[in-house]
Parts: C-alpha cells; structure tokens; sequence
C-alpha cells in the first residue's frame, strides 16, 4: 500500500512519540537533543492522540503503556 505524505509524516511522528517515551527523558531534553521544537512535538502527539481517538474509539495507535504515560502528560 502507497502511503500518502501526511501519512508518513504521521507516521514518522509517530515514531518520534514512540521514541521519546521509550528512552525516558523529557519532552524538552529529548526535543533538544534530537533538533526538534517542542511546539512541534506536542502539536503532532495531541493531533495524533485526536485522530486515534477519534477512529479507533481509544488510542489504537499506541501500546497500554503509551495511553498511560501519554495520557498523564495531557492531563
């Protein structure tokens, strides 16, 4: 299947989410250390929270231990 570019832009923020939660730091350390802007970053978690919501009912995109840890930082 051809993906569209929003959905590989989506995707790739998608993995920055994954990566940022996995390794731990902060938002603002690992946005720094990778040359991401914050802005961006919190803009393309909560678009992306929205969207899974919005067609899978829950946060189908994520693993259980991502909702928690994701849904904590929204809050």
């Amino acid at each position: 299947m051809i993906m569209t570019a929003s959905e590989l832009r989506a995707q790739a923020w998608l993995e920055h989410i994954r990566n940022q939660l996995s390794n731990g730091m902060s938002v603002r350390s690992w946005c720094r250390e990778n040359g991401i802007s914050e802005k961006n970053f919190y803009h393309w978690r909560k678009k992306l929270s929205d969207v899974a919501f919005v067609e899978f009912g829950d946060f189908g995109l994520l693993t259980s231990d991502e909702v928690l840890q994701l849904g904590d930082a929204l809050l």
